[in-house]
């Protein structure tokens, strides 16, 4: 299932009318026509079906589900259910039958209601807006629009006050102004005070915000324009809050790796063919079992085709210079981000000794460190794919001489780079600093004057003794 958060465009005449309906109304799951009808026809409330015996009580504009009755998966009911007007002024949703599935055993389970019992309500009205309103009279005791779940209208305003909900993922305005994407109301993955160049207060208005195309559920921010009253229903993205879908936190399930796939869509696989999906018809429920790389499984990077990084390096093309056991490559993955591509060479392992070796390689995190990405363990094939070229060329003081002259990288380049990192641990010095201590000369020069006249002792770091 995909939900995401969107912003719609919808045009509405000046004068917006309403249609009444009455206590004692009823539209039922099991018949499609069953509706209530804003006066245009633009907005319905009525049942809509997701799956072969899952349905939802929804105002629908086009086809497009703008607002569940208890939300999603909370108002998920089966074709037994109905949404009643209550004479006492209470709109409920109800099972109205026995069914025979566990889940739905209860006969009359209410699922959800509007808590508006014994409060004069006379009429509900749905207008051309979109809204649903329940009256005592002509004062508004409860509307669709205070109690969005998924979808934000225009016209209708979003404050701190409310929460959009999709499943596990919610957003909300702050007091500051910031508009927040949330996991499981505890961890935040997007938050910005600005939308498409514009920025935002504690009010949001006509268009505002909501979550979109609830059927699946990806987490993200979305401002789409519509066809019109009288279109489909389809709906043109204008701008999307965070870019790489695989930077939304929890798209993939658990120990699953995201990529993309030759469309540029987002896809869920398993980090190695040591893991089993748990659901092999929908891969972003996570990962089940798995073999003797359980202990570091979370740890593992992408795994990638050998076809998919000989693409990213266009034929392995452009060469950096030689590391370790094989040729390092300049790659531009599907969205955009630039790697290093190490082709390894003369390596003897099984292919589970290799995926050990990158599972060990991957867990390990360190300031001096390049951090490993992905990895190819394909036939004779095997590839590392680490961060950007800048982090993988070198960092600054520990970048080899042949660097800085431009000249090819190559295995001593290595060596350099981690005999200056050692020495900074044994003198408790950065390379790039100068003191009285040093004569005012870098630590490389420094060290080795020192090493020329047999002062060893005098460049080690006393604190660790």
């Amino acid at each position: 299932m995909k939900i995401s958060f969107c912003l719609i465009f919808i045009f509405f005449p000046a004068v917006i009318l309403a249609a009444d309906v009455f206590p004692g109304s009823t539209i039922y799951a099991s018949n499609s026509e069953n509706s209530w009808d804003s006066p245009n026809k633009t907005f319905s409330l009525s049942f809509i079906r997701v799956s072969e015996n899952t349905y939802f009580a929804a105002m629908i504009y086009n086809g497009i589900p703008v607002w569940k009755a208890g939300g999603d998966p909370g108002g998920a009911v089966n074709s037994s259910a109905a949404l009643h007007f209550v004479s006492d002024g209470n709109l409920q949703l109800i099972y109205t039958s026995t069914a025979c599935d566990v889940f739905l055993s209860l006969q009359g389970f209410l699922v959800w209601q509007s808590n508006t019992a014994g409060r004069g309500i006379s009429t509900g009205t749905l207008d051309d807006s979109g809204n649903f309103i329940l009256r005592n009279g002509s004062i508004q005791i409860w509307t669709t629009f205070d109690n969005p779940t998924d979808t934000i209208l225009p016209g209708q305003n979003f404050t701190v006050n409310h929460v959009l909900r999709s499943g596990l993922y919610s957003f909300r305005l702050l007091s500051s102004g910031n508009m927040t994407l949330q996991w499981n109301d505890s961890i935040v993955y997007y938050s910005s005070s600005d939308i498409n160049g514009s920025l935002v207060n504690t009010h949001l208005t006509s268009p505002s915000l909501g979550l979109q195309q609830p059927l699946e559920s990806d987490g993200n921010l979305r401002i789409y324009s519509s066809a019109g009253i009288s279109g489909s229903g389809n709906k043109i993205v204008r701008w999307t809050a965070v870019s790489d879908q695989c930077q939304v936190f929890g798209y993939c399930g658990n120990m699953e790796i995201c990529s993309y796939n030759d469309d540029f869509s987002p896809m869920c696989g398993c980090p190695s063919e040591n893991f089993d999906p748990t659901d092999p018809n929908d891969l972003r429920k996570g990962l089940s079992t798995w073999d003797s790389l359980s202990e570091s499984a979370s740890a593992l990077p992408v795994r990638f085709s050998y076809k998919e990084l000989q693409h990213a390096t266009n034929g392995f093309k452009e060469k950096l210079g030689e590391g370790g056991f094989g040729a390092i490559y300049r790659g531009v993955l599907r969205n955009k981000t630039v790697v290093a591509v190490k082709q390894l060479e003369g390596i003897e392992q099984g292919e589970k000794q290799f995926g050990m070796e990158v599972a060990k390689i991957s867990s390990t995190h360190h300031l001096y460190l390049v951090r490993l990405l992905g990895f190819c363990n394909e036939g004779r094939h095997r590839l590392l794919r680490h961060r950007t070229i800048l982090s993988a060329r070198g960092t600054r003081g520990y970048l080899p001489p042949e660097l800085l002259a431009n000249l090819p990288i190559n295995i001593k380049a290595d060596v350099y780079s981690y005999g200056m990192m050692l020495l900074e641990m044994i003198s408790g010095r950065r390379n790039f600093e100068v003191s009285t201590e040093t004569n005012h000369k870098k630590l490389p020069l420094w060290a080795y004057e020192e090493f020329e006249k047999f002062l060893i002792k005098g460049f080690l770091d006393t604190r660790s003794t």
